[in-house]
């Protein structure tokens, strides 16, 4: 996209990147202070500390803001600049500053349009005090910004939260590491930083070799020679027992510094927001090495200059009540899988001490069911007592499944399946997944120990005759799935006698086909009509031990599932506008290929 200026070439305007390269060219040639410019010399007012770093940060490149100093008067902020007038109106206009022009040691307040005021009245610019950036920066303080996903935090914790945060991020697949550290104050808090009248005085900010008061307390002090390094780099030690101390000579508040990072993708926005409203957490995110700013909030100035602005350790800049302090590392980074294993000691032993290498093979292990995640898993199948299937028409009675679920009775254990899996948790049974190849269940949030190939399960469990095999925790059961019947038969009950209506004219003739076809001994009357009374059932509950007729396309994919044919059997329900049971029909064939 190209920005235009007007008042200049191009029909009045001036292209974006010819304003810039304008800017950078004056900046180079008449730096800030200059004696060099034979133009005069503007100074913009500000009434707030906030506009006046995002007018210096508009104009100046990050290096010339790092050793930017910028006047204070009682009321207002001002930033001297020497570039055009054009640039420097339209820059102050945009943060809400009010352009003055320095004539004979006076600012004078310029009209906004044309040539520069060259005499008029106005403060003294001997009446303005000198004021080192990062004051600028501890007055304008942070302000929130929205929030984005990010792949890496830092957290400022306690050592009482220290084992919880860390064992809640390793169980979201974190990568953790975390380091002691020392906080000490940064900036001061109170007026005591002025001189009177407001007018500022020394600032609490330090280079090598000066002093910084912290309120009510006199210079801090680390030992001589040492060294404070970011969290992450190489160890750092401070003199004194390796103490750090606060200005006025106080110690310093201890606590540790964690890295949260994703391995792939973000870390998870639920625990960012639980963290921010924990008050004994402090949330971060990391600007380069030596400079950590809260989570979701800024400063008007790039997090470039800011941190070009750190003299030694590293700066943290929180506002919401936290404070501003500075960190000095101790030791080494450690990773914080070490708080996964249980607080039992596990003594290394010498080879001499440890038993012969076995002469043979061990035996296996003997294959279980264990508990296992049950995250995202669908429900295949339901493994019923007899208790469960006297219930079950209750449930099922009216609901779509019922149409498609198929009953396979045992002993006193019964199999409800349905093709392309049940897909509902009912509230009877047992809910079991199919794990495959062929009709192989495990109950929901279970898997084997030790896990098996498709292989292996395909020849310890063979499915190819028409069964299907349940394992569970205690037992396992094998199902004759060609005995299935539909559901439905539970409630359904036996049809009531049909009485068939015909025409007089229609019976008399059947009566006397049937006299005609009766033998003369018969005395005994015979129904005429053909029966129609249904076959009384047998087995338990009344229900057939032997299948329907099956002609459906449901029916199909049944024979197609219980063969192993999953993708065939998915794009038959795909076909019949099935899609929740031809991608579980998908998902399943996937997972055994997968193994």
């Amino acid at each position: 996209m190209v920005v235009l200026e007007r008042g200049a070439r191009m029909g009045g305007f001036r292209r974006a990147d010819e304003w810039l390269s304008l800017v950078e060219d004056v900046e180079g040639r008449f730096p800030l202070g200059s004696e060099g410019s034979s133009r005069p010399g503007f100074v913009v007012r500000f009434g707030a500390a906030t506009t006046a770093l995002m007018f210096a940060a508009q104009l100046h490149r990050s290096d010339d803001l790092a050793g930017m100093g910028f006047l204070r008067s009682e009321d207002a902020w001002w930033v001297r600049v020497d570039l055009s007038l054009d640039v420097v109106r339209e820059a102050a206009l945009s943060c809400g500053g009010r352009v003055h022009v320095m004539c004979a040691g006076q600012l004078v307040p310029d009209r906004g349009w044309g040539e520069p005021p060259t005499e008029g009245v106005g403060p003294e610019l001997s009446s303005l005090t000198e004021t080192p950036l990062v004051d600028a920066v501890r007055i304008a303080g942070l302000v929130k910004t929205p929030p984005t996903p990010v792949s890496q935090v830092t957290i400022v914790v306690p050592g009482l939260r220290l084992a919880e945060l860390i064992r809640r991020a390793l169980d979201l697949n974190l990568t953790v590491t975390y380091q002691r550290v020392d906080l000490t104050p940064l900036f001061e808090t109170d007026d005591r930083a002025h001189g009177p009248g407001g007018r500022p005085g020394r600032s609490g900010y330090t280079r090598d070799g000066d002093q910084a008061h912290a309120p009510g307390g006199g210079p801090g002090r680390t030992g001589d020679g040492d060294r404070a390094y970011a969290p992450g780099g190489g160890p750092g030690r401070t003199g004194d027992g390796d103490r750090a101390y606060a200005p006025g000579g106080r110690s310093g508040r201890s606590g540790y510094v964690v890295d949260l990072v994703a391995g792939a993708g973000n870390v998870s926005p639920s625990l960012v927001a639980a963290l921010e409203r924990d008050p004994f957490v402090l949330v971060c995110r990391r600007v380069r090495d030596r400079l950590l700013i809260q989570h979701r909030h800024a400063s008007p100035l790039p997090d470039r200059v800011l941190a070009a602005l750190v003299d030694h350790g590293v700066w943290v800049l929180a506002a919401d009540g936290y404070g501003c302090a500075r960190l000095t590392a101790h030791g080494e980074p450690q990773s914080g899988t070490a708080f996964v294993r249980s607080p039992v000691d596990r003594p290394l032993q010498p080879l001499e001490s440890l038993p012969e290498w076995p002469d043979a093979v061990p035996e296996p292990p003997t294959l279980t069911v264990v508990p296992a995640r049950a995250h995202g898993q669908k429900i295949d199948a339901v493994l019923l007592s007899d208790e469960g299937l006297a219930a079950l028409p209750l449930v099922l009675e009216g609901l779509p499944l019922a149409e498609t679920a198929q009953l396979t009775l045992g002993r006193d254990r019964h199999l409800l399946t349905a093709t392309g899996g049940v897909l509902e948790d009912l509230p009877v049974g047992e809910p079991l997944r199919c794990v495959g190849p062929g009709q192989l269940y495990l109950p929901l949030g279970f898997r084997l120990k030790p896990r098996l190939p498709p292989a292996a399960r395909r020849a310890l469990f063979p499915t190819d005759q028409g069964d299907a095999i349940v394992l569970t925790a205690d037992a396992c059961y094998a199902f004759l799935l060609r005995t299935a019947v539909p559901v439905w038969q539970l409630w359904a009950g036996e049809p009531p006698e049909v009485d068939m209506q015909l025409p007089p004219e229609m019976e008399r003739s059947l009566r006397l086909i049937d006299d005609g076809l009766t033998p003369q001994e018969r005395t005994r009357r015979v129904d005429f009509l053909p029966g129609l009374r249904r076959p009384r059932r047998s087995g338990p509950r009344g229900i057939r031990p032997t299948p329907m007729e099956r002609g459906s396309w449901q029916d199909q994919a049944w024979a197609l599932e219980s063969d192993g044919q999953l993708i065939r059997a998915a794009e038959l329900h795909n076909r019949h506008n099935q899609p929740l049971q031809a991608a579980r029909l998908y998902e399943r064939a996937a997972e055994l290929e997968e193994g």
